[in-house]
């Protein structure tokens, strides 16, 4: 076996290419299989700038000394290891260059940097959502855009008989609660990739990123399509601890619900109620109160039976969870016929901006009622309100003698004539 032959062919078949280029006249006078096969219509005699991007450089290398370089190919698009030498022989200048294809090495690289980059990002995220494991599961939905929509995101959730939406603008989360309707059924349906417009994704465009069920919660997670979105796709890693961490979510506000909010109607109870009295709303910079009271639940009771009458329960508690979409304002059933709104440091104007839309959204349900088919369900929901508001130092007590002094007033108004007011 000839040694040397056996060696050179190895070194050129499979690891590079050689050439050797006449440095004066720029001429190709040797160039092994490999490179010819690479380079078609390279030859002996070929102009070797013509073929080989790189030696168009006129980089000055020095002459018995090993220049290595990177280079991206263009005509064969592949990522080339060089090394070159300058050497004399024969009393003439030539230059060795041996080429060696590192693409796979380059490729595995990127492979490398892109895993490191998104277990750096996962790092992140988990510390992100570490922080939120006690809060509000919706206090995830600007982690969720971050690291997967990129753009406005709604979560719709079932639970129970309950169904609300709930989304982040100008750094306020807003929680809409919504009939089971033929939209809402559409969306809690949706698979992922399927699209939305219209309801309370508005003229938007809306597609569904994942979706699931766990105990009493149906959900899915909606993202707004954007034009020309160039966000990358979300790794289905990081898709599947958002769903764990998101579930974890509803199974606590399940436990936490259950102990916070009146069954029937899906307000706040009085206990969360007395909590935030003792916590909260005596130390605010301001307050807003609305006190409710029902009309005609007696009348309705004895002439329709509690059935109806909890169903004219149930329709004022929607009057009231109307306008409780923003997380600075509670709803509460205080028991029986009596509700309590508070708004905990309201701007100016909100608590009549609050007012004029309660009495829209009730002015709404009633309307809403008359298409019952149900001729018994068609009554009126009549609920008279008194409101006030008062800036630090405030004395809670008085505010809420007063905000009851007014609802009586209104009581009083709204009643007809014979009507005993209870």
């Amino acid at each position: 076996m000839n040694i040397t032959k056996t060696i050179s062919r190895f070194l050129t078949d499979r690891v590079g290419g050689i050439y050797i280029k006449n440095e004066n006249t720029g001429k190709i006078v040797y160039a092994d299989d490999s490179v010819k096969q690479a380079y078609e219509g390279l030859t002996e005699g070929s102009d070797a700038s013509q073929f080989l991007s790189w030696e168009y450089d006129d980089s000055d290398y020095k002459k018995n000394e090993v220049a290595v370089f990177d280079q991206y190919d263009v005509a064969t698009r592949r990522f080339l290891l060089v090394r070159i030498l300058i050497f004399d022989e024969d009393e003439v200048t030539y230059r060795i260059g041996e080429i060696v294809d590192v693409s796979s090495v380059m490729e595995l690289q990127k492979d490398v940097a892109e895993s490191v980059s998104f277990l750096r990002e996962m790092d992140q995220f988990k510390t992100s959502v570490l922080s939120l494991l006690s809060k509000p599961f919706y206090m995830l939905i600007p982690i969720i855009k971050q690291y997967v929509t990129g753009s406005d995101t709604i979560i719709v959730r079932k639970f129970g008989e309950i169904c609300e939406w709930y989304s982040y603008q100008d750094d306020n989360y807003i929680t809409n609660r919504d009939t089971l309707g033929e939209k809402t059924k559409e969306a809690l349906e949706a698979e992922e990739g399927d699209f939305f417009t219209g309801g309370l994704f508005g003229d938007d465009k809306y597609a569904c990123i994942f979706g699931g069920h766990i105990a009493n919660t149906t959900y899915a997670v909606f993202g707004k399509c954007v034009e020309d979105d160039k966000k990358k796709t979300a790794n289905p890693l990081l898709i599947h601890n958002l769903k764990l961490y998101l579930e974890n979510g509803f199974m606590r506000e399940e436990i936490v619900y259950e102990s916070e909010h009146d069954k029937m109607t899906g307000l706040y109870n009085k206990g969360k109620y007395i909590q935030r009295c003792e916590e909260e709303y005596p130390y605010l910079d301001s307050i807003a109160i609305m006190n409710f009271d029902v009309n005609n639940l007696k009348k309705i009771n004895d002439n329709l039976g509690h059935e109806y009458g909890d169903l004219l329960l149930k329709r004022a508690a929607d009057s009231i969870a109307k306008v409780c979409t923003l997380n600075h304002i509670h709803g509460y059933r205080m028991g029986g016929d009596e509700y309590l709104l508070v708004i905990a440091n309201p701007k100016d104007g909100e608590l009549d901006k609050v007012v004029k839309d309660w009495e829209k959204g009730l002015e709404e349900l009633n309307k809403e009622a008359q298409l019952l088919e149900d001729e018994k369900a068609r009554f009126q929901c009549v609920v008279a309100v008194g409101a006030v508001e008062g800036k630090k130092p405030y004395n809670y007590e008085e505010l809420m003698h007063r905000a009851d002094e007014l609802m009586y007033e209104d009581k009083k108004r709204k009643k007809k004539p014979g009507e005993e007011i209870r």
